[in-house]
């Protein structure tokens, strides 16, 4: 056995958020909002012993085996599920296993609807205990027919975070992460699987997109979110989702739409690499011969992609030498056989592209539009206008400027009338607050009694706190609903020695989610302080 290994920094809260949110929305509910135990549908898993392969083989096979309205039902619950410890050999006909493990040490029943559970489930005791010592590693390989063995795949990593967990947390976290890979189509049941078991993750996993990440609150009385587990992506792309899918199937796909999408698809991987490399250190590869050879593979396969595109809407070899500098027989010469490339899922594709768009947007308009890529595509009507207040704590993607469901530090209120969180951190400055309306409205002419009452008693609440915690002479306190068309307030402290009025609002600054956590937390306390004296 092996000691689990640290790793370096952990990922930033506003990563975490993000995570979470893509989470929250595929299960249809609010990210802050949790699941209520008293509804859906449970999962029971007998275990006569802790086998990890076996444990981990049965969890995908039981995912893999629901039908679409089971897997449906077990979704919108948050994929939850009670570990009991029991022997698989003793269940009778009446509560029979939908899935034994090869080894016989684990079985699944359900998913049973709220209030009937079976009487097993009182009777046999909980998983707890102490997390016992874990391999730092374990390879599990394909499950292939004997008959016909498949040549040799790689090995999926799937880390988990182990610091501090009991065997009870443990098995949620590992059951929760296999599980919604398969239903998500993430994870194939019987892929080879390598566990990594780590003291924590850091922030070099999450710099891409993963497989699945499971998010969740460090500790229970803590808005602090933790990674606690990072699938790495399928080999070639992304596997088809069958609870994410978007209304586009692949044969509403035409051959100009899917050669769009591959280039669309190359110019995000293109500029995500050179996004990272500009605050990449020389390090035992230097920069400069990094770049190069990024270039030297990209740039070649981008030409494919854009003469791939261009002859998919039409174009002739004329056309692309004319782009190329070649004669039009060297062009046919050099691309005939160029094959737009396969698209695991283009619906997917589609739906990331659209995601990634809006996730990095500035002020331009279509920041505003849940479709900046897809209203491209044929046959697609353009979408309205989202409020991107609403659709955040919906879940869904939106700018950076417009924040996280969970801002850093956590929600200092949320009341049912008024949510109050730090600003979105790249574009404001240490300490400044975001004040949102749980409803959905424009402006101060659209309160309600209680809204128009509250609003004065909550700055006049945050003003002087926040002044302490800044070290600020003045809060400016601002709001036009230019970003979006929902009510929101700012509250931005503007220090000592800098600019001020118009000139700091134009240009605030900016501060880190590290810093912006801290401050939240001071103002944690100041806000107590204040009101046990008053």
């Amino acid at each position: 056995m092996s000691t689990p290994v640290d790793l370096d920094g952990p990922p930033s809260q506003n990563r975490l958020a993000e995570l979470l949110a893509a989470r929250a929305a595929w299960v249809g509910h609010e990210p802050h909002r949790p699941a209520d135990d008293t509804g859906g549908c449970t999962v029971l898993v007998l275990l006569r012993s802790v086998d990890l392969d076996d444990l981990v083989r049965g969890a995908r096979r039981f995912a893999a085996g629901l039908s679409d309205g089971e897997a449906d039902a077990w979704r919108r619950s948050w994929t939850r599920t009670r570990f009991l410890f029991g022997n698989p050999a003793n269940l009778t006909a009446r509560t029979p296993a939908r899935v034994v493990a090869p080894a016989g040490s684990a079985a699944w029943l359900g998913p049973f609807p709220a209030g009937r559970l079976p009487g097993l489930s009182r009777l046999l005791k909980p998983v707890t205990g102490v997390l016992p010592p874990l391999p730092e590693r374990i390879d599990l390989p394909a499950v292939e027919p004997a008959a016909a063995p498949a040549p040799a795949r790689a090995h999926r990593e799937l880390h988990l975070a182990v610091r501090s967990l009991t065997l009870a947390e443990y098995l949620v976290h590992l059951h929760h992460t296999l599980a919604e890979s398969v239903l998500r189509g993430a994870l194939h049941p019987d892929e080879p699987l390598r566990l990594i078991h780590r003291t924590d993750l850091d922030a070099r996993l999450v710099r891409t997109e993963p497989g699945y990440a499971r998010v969740h609150h460090a500790r229970r009385d803590s808005p602090a979110l933790r990674l606690f587990a990072w699938l790495s992506p399928e080999p070639g792309g992304r596997a088809p989702d069958r609870m994410m899918r978007t209304h586009m199937d692949a044969p509403d796909f035409t051959e100009a739409d899917l050669s769009r999408l591959a280039l669309s698809a190359r110019l995000q991987a293109l500029s995500e690499a050179l996004r990272l490399a500009v605050a990449t250190p020389d390090g035992e590869e230097p920069l400069a011969p990094r770049l190069w050879s990024l270039l030297g593979t990209e740039v070649p396969e981008l030409h494919d992609a854009i003469v791939g595109y261009l002859r998919s809407t039409g174009g002739s070899w004329q056309d692309v030498a004319r782009l190329s500098g070649l004669t039009g027989e060297q062009a046919r010469d050099r691309w005939a056989d160029a094959a737009t490339p396969h698209l695991t899922d283009p619906a997917a594709t589609a739906a990331e592209l659209d995601a990634w768009y809006s996730r990095h947007a500035q002020l331009e308009p279509l920041a505003r539009v849940r479709d900046p890529f897809t209203r491209l595509l044929s046959g697609r009507t353009p979408q309205e206008r989202q409020c991107l207040v609403c659709a955040k704590y919906a879940g869904l993607p939106v700018p950076a400027w417009a924040g996280f469901p969970t801002p850093p530090g956590g929600h200092l209120v949320d009341d049912g009338t008024w949510r109050v969180g730090h600003g979105p951190t790249p574009y404001w400055p240490l300490g400044t607050l975001l004040i949102e309306s749980r409803r959905h409205f424009l402006d101060y002419a659209d309160f309600t009694d209680e809204e128009a009452a509250g609003i004065g008693a909550l700055v006049r609440r945050f003003t002087g706190p926040l002044k302490e915690v800044t070290g600020a002479p003045r809060i400016h306190i601002f709001s036009c609903m230019e970003g979006t068309e929902h009510f929101h307030l700012w509250m931005v402290p503007r220090t000592v020695g800098g600019v001020a009025g118009r000139t700091f609002i134009a240009d605030p600054g900016y501060c880190t989610p590290v810093e912006a956590e801290e401050v939240v937390g001071r103002l944690r306390k100041a806000l107590e302080e204040s009101a046990a004296d008053r």
